[in-house]
């Protein structure tokens, strides 16, 4: 237990650096990254001693192949929703939905639905590229806080992301923990319907997503 605990309390400190630098000044978010992977090679190398000299080419492969991955999958969704802009699609929903703001309730159910759908589908980041444009302004015109909005989107892309039968962390997470998909969402359910009454109490009252961000000043709406 007490191996257990030193190793935990090593790897917590990897946040601790990150954070804690950025907010004290000491380095940028990019430096931040780059004294992250520092400290991760030294408790890999030279603490746990798992880490060999050898396998840090193939470490540094792995890395920047998942970097591209992700910078081709931004790039794409950044050109996309740069042609969503050009053809008004966010007013176009706007339009759409023009009979609808009058009951906020079913417009929220309408968006939680689908970005529980594209979450299963895309990862974060593709998502606030391609939909945040074209849903905040519909939410804002229905009388939602962007900051409560923010937090709606989130949780049902995250969602969606470990959401079977498609959720694309489920694949990530299959491969690093070298488990079958059936035993994988099995023990999932539990926390995936825990999270759906998180979803549900965030979307329809507003206090849980505001009263931190409006007692620092920073929301608009009334939680």
């Amino acid at each position: 237990m007490a191996i257990g605990t030193r190793d935990a309390a090593l790897a917590l400190v990897l946040p601790l650096i990150i954070l804690g630098g950025i907010f004290l000044g000491i380095f940028t978010p990019t430096e931040a990254a780059a004294v992250a992977v520092a400290y991760a090679l030294f408790v890999g190398v030279f603490v746990h001693r798992e880490l060999k000299g050898r396998e840090i080419p193939k470490v540094l492969f792995n890395a920047a192949y998942g970097s591209g991955t992700l910078f081709f999958v931004i790039g794409a969704a950044s050109i996309l929703g740069w042609a969503f802009a050009m053809m008004r699609v966010p007013q176009q929903v706007l339009d759409l939905f023009s009979t609808l703001r009058a009951y906020p309730w079913l417009v929220l159910l309408i968006i939680n639905l689908f970005l529980l759908w594209m979450g299963m589908w895309l990862d974060v980041t593709a998502n606030i590229l391609l939909f945040g444009p074209i849903l905040a302004p519909l939410a804002v015109s229905i009388g939602i806080d962007p900051i409560h909005f923010s937090m709606i989107f989130i949780m049902n892309v995250n969602l969606g992301n470990i959401t079977p039968p498609v959720g694309v962390l489920l694949f990530a997470t299959q491969a690093v923990g070298k488990v079958k998909m059936g035993p994988l969402v099995k023990e999932l359910f539990p926390f995936l319907l825990i999270k759906v009454i998180i979803i549900f109490l965030i979307t329809y009252i507003p206090f849980f997503s505001l009263w931190l961000p409006k007692l620092f000043g920073f929301a608009t709406g009334a939680p």
